[in-house]
């Protein structure tokens, strides 16, 4: 084998080594990824909150407001006063309807990215473990071809010929000879 064929050796195995360990690492930046739109989405439904908050405070606000108008122009609340407020109300609360939902699909795009980031780690990886083993694979093949499979012992490019037990081979590829004993 000599010292060509054990370098030849140890940078197949470098070579898939490397390949895992950039899977590895893809898919820790991808989990990273992942937890900072998960945060995102928990920012988001703070968010929400507080915004929730808010739109409480202004229709009570809005009321007290209403009332105390009313009481001090001398009318009581009822009839026109009390549905100007009920109408008033009704448009806060579309308002807030609308932020709310348009939270909670910002919210939802988080989350699904940070589902997306882990499902790309996790392809990342398997990527990784796929190129090792063609790197050893091929490793393994450039090693055979150069150190085994030389033309002085063993057959190259047969191909076997249906309905009989022998081969042709082709005298291109090196080994011209006999093949009956290989069937």
């Amino acid at each position: 084998m000599g010292v060509l064929g054990a370098l030849t050796a140890v940078s197949g195995i470098v070579s898939a080594a490397s390949s895992i360990a950039g899977g590895i690492a893809e898919k820790n930046a991808a989990e990273r990824n992942a937890q900072i739109y998960e945060a995102q989405a928990a920012n988001i439904q703070s968010q929400k909150n507080i915004v929730a908050g808010q739109y409480r405070t202004k229709q009570t606000q809005l009321k007290g407001e209403a009332v105390a108008n009313a009481a001090r122009a001398g009318v009581k609340v009822s009839g026109s006063v009390a549905q100007s407020i009920s109408q008033s109300i009704t448009e806060l609360q579309i308002e807030q309807s609308y932020e709310q939902y348009n939270l909670d699909v910002k919210r939802q795009q988080a989350l699904d990215e940070a589902q997306f980031q882990r499902f790309k780690g996790r392809q990342a990886l398997m990527s990784g473990f796929v190129n090792a083993g063609a790197t050893a694979l091929s490793s393994g093949t450039s090693y055979y071809q150069k150190y085994w499979n030389n033309g002085n012992n063993t057959v190259k490019n047969t191909q076997r010929v249906w309905g009989r037990s022998s081969y042709k081979t082709n005298p291109e590829y090196g080994y011209t000879g006999n093949l009956s004993g290989l069937t």
